[in-house]
């Protein structure tokens, strides 16, 4: 038995060193959204020491306890894992005014759910960062512009950035080892039911994200590092990785767990 559990670790090293030279969401959104253009600064970790000369690179506490808050409708201020803080959030009711009603009988989960899918009440304001704030990081290898550029690309000015995805995100590159790169964060419900969305998108809640996997020996990579990790949910590989030309992992803090070790 010793034999053939050495056998098996050493096959998944294996794969995971494949995946990086080539370098789920099962009730969740089966439309690929284009990858995000990466920028011109190093992205998802890239920058590992290139640019801190700016400001040196905050290390991500293994666990965060005073991170959050973790479920919507938030409040007006957010706490993240490298211990940058954004105060003075807003109200935008116009915005909120646009999120399912989870009351409705239209989400897919038993009623003690419902409280994880309140519509968004407080909203980082985009136009409102200064230059010097979107360098900031979010966590170790990530900077607070990896997710707010993609939501900017794509016509929202409201945004919110969950804290607790942006501790699994650091916590996936982390184990993953090296740089990765972020293709969606938040949507708007409007942006979001545009490109065929989830109605119930956790995008919407901005505690989700995907991450862009440049084939599928990298994404099966991803995916079993991921199983690993407390993240709330995890989507199936057929939803984003097989028979995909771009293959892309999805991660995502609900509020209830799916990725459990009775799942796994």
């Amino acid at each position: 038995m010793k034999l053939l559990w050495g056998f098996v670790s050493l096959a998944f090293v294996v794969g995971c060193e494949e995946g990086k030279k080539i370098l789920d969401q099962g009730e969740e959104e089966r439309v690929v959204e284009e990858p995000a253009q990466v920028p011109t600064e190093p992205a998802g970790g890239e920058n590992d020491g290139s640019d801190d000369a700016i400001a040196p690179a905050p290390q991500t506490p293994a666990s965060s306890p005073g991170i959050g808050p973790t479920d919507p409708p938030y409040t007006t201020e957010v706490t993240f894992p490298s211990g940058l803080h954004l105060a003075g959030l807003g109200t935008v009711s116009a915005l909120t005014a646009t999120y399912p009603d989870p009351a409705s009988g239209l989400l897919p989960f038993a009623t003690s759910r419902q409280r994880h899918y309140a519509p968004v009440e407080y909203f980082i304001d985009i136009r409102s960062l200064s230059d010097s704030q979107r360098e900031r990081r979010v966590a170790t290898n990530f900077k607070l512009n990896e997710y707010v550029r993609i939501p900017e690309r794509n016509g929202d000015h409201h945004i919110y950035i969950d804290a607790e995805i942006a501790l699994h995100a650091q916590q996936l590159r982390d184990a993953w080892g090296g740089p990765l790169v972020l293709t969606s964060t938040f949507r708007s419900p409007e942006y979001n039911a545009a490109i065929g969305g989830a109605f119930f998108s956790r995008h919407m809640y901005g505690d989700a994200v995907d991450i862009k996997a440049n084939n599928e020996t990298m994404a099966f990579d991803l995916y079993n590092l991921a199983k690993f990790l407390e993240v709330s949910f995890l989507d199936a590989p057929e939803n984003t990785i097989v028979g995909r030309n771009t293959p892309w992992l999805h991660i995502d803090d609900r509020g209830w767990p799916l990725n459990t070790p009775d799942t796994r």
